[in-house]
């Protein structure tokens, strides 16, 4: 998970130095940048692997139970991805009127907004790593 953010962290910040010109390298670009949305499905992979776990500890099946959980986690996340993304064009003065400016803000958002949350994600799971080992 960590590798394909940074993968894609990787890309957004490449559209920065070079724009897709053409069809065929804006669909290449879109191709790899639509393999982030992989993870949603796995997450319905891994609750499969859980839910027999749960049931065993639980002693019944709570599984319809985890799915809504992780569907409105998931609605929570996108949510919250927009929420961020609008503040962050209020942050920056975003006006439509501007033009090719206002392409270039909208650009440098939603490829460095990306980038910066997987870098404070990745130092999130690094401490809590570092904080598990530490007391077991």
């Amino acid at each position: 998970m960590m590798a394909m953010g940074l993968l894609i962290s990787g890309l957004l910040v490449t559209t920065l130095v070079q724009e897709p010109r053409g069809l065929a390298q804006a669909m290449g670009f879109s191709m790899i940048l639509g393999t982030g949305f992989v993870g949603l499905l796995f997450t319905y992979s891994m609750l499969a692997d859980l839910i027999p776990q749960d049931a065993a500890r639980c002693g019944r099946g709570r599984s319809a139970f985890l799915f809504a959980l992780l569907n409105l986690m998931q609605k929570f996340g996108v949510a919250a991805a927009i929420a961020v993304s609008y503040l962050a064009l209020d942050l920056v003065g975003f006006d439509p009127k501007n033009g090719t400016a206002a392409a270039r803000e909208v650009h440098l958002i939603f490829a460095l907004q990306p980038t910066v949350s997987w870098i404070v994600m990745v130092g999130l799971l690094l401490w809590m790593h570092r904080e598990l080992a530490r007391a077991s």
